[in-house]
């Protein structure tokens, strides 16, 4: 590594790139600023300058910083022949279509989620991922007031989540159906979906859990069942203060 520097800035940016699944943000960051010098003085290879660009989108996304995000993604996607292999080019796309959802850019999105859909559906080790495009490329349905086609790829993915035995993102996909459901006024499915999520012990240790005590009390208050919608409301407030969630705590 001291005598190739292609080598260290390689190791580097897989660093970053553990750091962020581990969300050590400011180490991160750090590591990524490193890079960006030396890799100026790395012209030649372009797979480096891929990686630290979608890297360093990664990096802005996670710190809700999607605009800048979406900026590094525009960079990196004009290398598009350094992407080693279809897979990568899937979580590429995938990470992408996450960050236009963010912005309610849905068509782009949407794009996106499909693309790396196609691949993903095609390799049976990435059933995980194949639950979150579908879930995705529902959400954006869902904004776009596409409810039963929204339904039908939200309750889809539930079932594909279950099946690659993933809690984490079955949950979600429970949730984002609930949201489906509650936008309709289908209060009684919305709160079936809710209560099912905040059952799996996973999700109440996330930071996800916030929204899905806020949504079970805002669907039971819709209901008219005050005493119930309330106790779930001052828990969704005391896990928004907990789990640190200003936007859910004003809520």
């Amino acid at each position: 590594m001291t005598q190739n520097q292609t080598v260290l800035l390689y190791f580097n940016l897989i660093d970053s790139r553990y750091k962020l699944l581990m969300e050590e943000y400011e180490k991160t960051d750090g590591i990524l600023k490193t890079i960006q010098l030396n890799a100026d003085k790395e012209k030649t290879d372009q797979k480096i300058q891929y990686y630290y660009y979608f890297f360093s989108g990664m990096h802005e996304f996670y710190r809700k910083r999607f605009m800048n995000a979406i900026n590094f993604y525009r960079i990196a996607e004009s290398r598009p022949r350094h992407i080693p292999n279809e897979i990568e080019r899937a979580e590429f796309n995938y990470q992408v279509a996450i960050a236009y959802y963010e912005i309610r850019q849905n068509y782009f999105a949407m794009n996106h989620a499909e693309k790396a859909l196609e691949i993903y559906k095609a390799n049976e080790m990435y059933a995980v991922r194949e639950a979150q495009c579908l879930m995705v490329i529902g959400c954006n349905r869902m904004d776009l007031f596409h409810y039963q086609k929204a339904e039908e790829l939200l309750q889809t993915a539930v079932h594909q989540a279950a099946k690659a035995g993933d809690p984490h993102i079955e949950a979600l996909a429970h949730f984002n159906a609930g949201i489906c459901y509650e936008r309709q006024e289908k209060l009684e499915e919305a709160r079936i979906e809710f209560e099912t999520v905040l059952d799996q012990k996973e999700h109440l240790q996330s930071a996800y859990s916030v929204r899905s005590l806020y949504m079970l009390a805002r669907v039971l208050l819709k209901q008219e069942q005050a005493d119930e919608g309330r106790f779930w409301l001052h828990k969704a407030l005391n896990a928004a203060e907990e789990k640190n969630e200003p936007v859910y705590t004003q809520k």
